[in-house]
């Protein structure tokens, strides 16, 4: 297993700003495509409101561990 951090864009019924409103985190997964998986079922977890996880747009997959950095 590696380590991945996923970025996905929140759908549009549940953003208050489309396409601005992302979900980023890190997961443990034996491939990118499984990272992206489980990266939308935790998202799901955290928001009732979405209706499936192919509503969450992937923007990125990067291997590793991403601290997003606020300038």
């Amino acid at each position: 297993m590696k380590t991945y951090t996923v970025i996905l864009l929140w759908p549009d019924y549940v953003a208050s700003s489309f396409g601005q409103e992302t979900y980023m985190t890190s997961v443990d997964a034996v491939d990118p495509e499984c990272a992206v998986v489980t990266a939308q079922e935790e998202a799901m977890d955290s928001d009732d409101n979405i209706n499936d996880k192919d509503d969450l747009f992937v923007i990125a997959v990067i291997e590793g561990e991403h601290n997003d950095v606020k300038p």
